[in-house]
């Protein structure tokens, strides 16, 4: 079900230091009624100005979701990113509670009072359960600038917010573990430069199509922090780090093809001559140091 990523990085805007938020996702759609399909759409919308929501999962939750949260903000704009983070979580919360009420009461023609009236305990405990357990894909990171303070927050299947500003980075989806195992092997830092980051997240969101369910296309937005908007990576910018990511990726299978060869040709060897090259390898190491 789709993989979505946000990271900080440094950034310098003329004379003064700063920060930026990078984002790249993919379009994979989830539905309640159809399997995963990927249109030609992004998944990415700027909630507020300056604010942006990265989602993962079934669409129609964040579809009501979105549009709850932008009435809510237009009849009390919020310019904190925990508090919109926070009203859109409580729309998630609304849609999984009236789903599962539909799925397990309301389709047996009970209602939440009959559930805590219920003689049979054991029923009304298993019926419970199950409302609990429900599976329901649906996260969302809602990025953005308090001040001049980057905030990352994440939105769990259970409509609960988490901060990662100190992380540096958060990631949704199916594909979420292979950017969080790209990242943290890079030993990311939200104090990276915003060309490195650029291509760090690029190259985490490609590793991520691995998993089953990632789409191949790739979105990636940019929260400046002297602009106070979300916008688009420059196509040419986008252009030129695919063009390098492919070039790297040719590079390490070369890399990794003469290493292969290497090792066979080493453990052709008979055990003597094996041991030779180790021992002068190891000799001529501890000259150099």
């Amino acid at each position: 079900m789709t993989v979505g990523l946000a990271a900080i990085c440094h950034r310098r805007y003329g004379e003064r230091d700063g920060y930026a938020i990078i984002s790249a996702s993919d379009r994979m759609i989830t539905r309640l009624d159809v399997d995963e399909y990927e249109p030609p759409t992004t998944k990415c919308a700027e909630l507020a100005p300056g604010v942006l929501l990265l989602i993962a999962g079934i669409t129609q939750a964040h579809s009501e979701a979105l549009t709850k949260t932008e009435d809510s903000l237009a009849a009390s704009p919020k310019k904190d990113v925990g508090e919109i983070a926070e009203i859109y979580a409580s729309h998630i919360r609304a849609f999984r509670l009236r789903l599962v009420t539909h799925l397990y009461l309301s389709t047996v023609g009970l209602t939440h009072e009959n559930l805590l009236n219920m003689e049979n305990r054991q029923l009304a405990s298993d019926i419970t359960n199950q409302m609990q357990t429900h599976r329901f894909d649906c996260e969302a990171i809602v990025a953005g600038f308090s001040g001049e303070s980057p905030r990352l927050r994440h939105i769990n299947s259970d409509g609960f917010v988490t901060a990662h500003e100190n992380d540096g980075f958060v990631s949704i989806g199916i594909g979420s573990s292979h950017v969080e195992s790209e990242m943290m092997t890079a030993r990311f830092t939200s104090e990276w430069l915003y060309h490195e980051t650029l291509f760090l997240a690029y190259s985490a969101k490609k590793r991520a199509e691995v998993a089953a369910g990632v789409g191949k296309s790739t979105d990636m937005m940019v929260v400046a922090q002297d602009k106070g908007r979300v916008e688009h990576l420059d196509r040419h910018a986008f252009w030129k780090i695919g063009e390098l990511f492919d070039q790297a990726r040719m590079k390490r299978d070369a890399i990794e093809q003469e290493a292969h060869s290497t090792l066979s040709g080493f453990l052709s060897k008979p055990p003597a001559a094996q041991l030779t090259e180790w021992l002068i390898a190891t000799t001529s190491s501890k000259v150099q140091r």
